[in-house]
């Protein structure tokens, strides 16, 4: 379905006043910039996945976990870390670190859901429920 031109400049509208009211730091738009730069730079997805745990290394100095669903398994895996040692790769997350609707904090660790688009979802080879792709895991954090 084609979209008028109208519509994509009244989205734009809309993202322009939402970014305004997000109030983010120059450090966190700097973050959000970086990772959008270097996901058109690296072509592999295993690239992809260690980009989306380094800018929270990178820029905030805290370690991070993404757990994405393995189509194999139909479950979710480790499949980036920051830290060279703890969980190991391919391994189900902890039992405390499960999808939500909104971003949760557990255990000194600040957890964020990632969900596909639901008409994109129906494309994928495999099943996944409620959406969740994967999770990202941030720690230590008490609050950010």
């Amino acid at each position: 379905m084609s979209h008028k031109i109208e519509d994509i400049i009244e989205r734009a509208e809309s993202k322009k006043a939402n970014y305004q009211t997000y109030d983010f730091t120059r450090k966190e738009n700097d973050a959000l910039k970086t990772f959008f730069d270097l996901s058109q730079e690296f072509d592999s997805i295993e690239d992809f996945y260690k980009l989306c745990v380094a800018i929270p290394k990178s820029f905030f100095d805290k370690e991070a976990r993404l757990y994405i669903v393995d189509p194999k398994l139909n479950s979710l895996v480790l499949i980036a870390k920051t830290e060279t040692r703890g969980s190991r790769l391919n391994n189900p997350p902890p039992d405390n670190i499960k999808a939500a609707e909104q971003p949760y904090y557990t255990d000194n660790s600040l957890i964020l859901t990632i969900r596909g688009k639901g008409t994109l979802i129906e494309k994928l080879p495999f099943e996944v429920k409620d959406d969740v792709l994967g999770l990202l895991e941030i720690y230590p954090v008490k609050e950010l």
